[in-house]
């Protein structure tokens, strides 16, 4: 698995890189390689409670609601 990944830009850009944690770390997911995505700083804070594949579906235009 090897160590943490960490990004080194500090950018407070909506569309800087910022490492997207799949599993949400508030809810106990692993700051490891295998849970972890690039992502703009705008999505990656915006997400909130949402699970990252909602989320990503949403954003996309791909959610079909009733």
């Amino acid at each position: 698995m090897g160590p943490p990944l960490r990004l080194l830009s500090n950018s407070r850009r909506p569309d800087a890189e910022t490492l997207e944690h799949l599993d949400r770390r508030a809810d106990g997911g692993r700051n490891a390689r295998d849970n972890t995505a690039l992502a703009c700083r705008d999505c990656n804070t915006g997400r909130g409670s949402i699970d990252w594949l909602s989320y990503t579906t949403l954003k996309r235009g791909e959610h079909y609601g009733n």
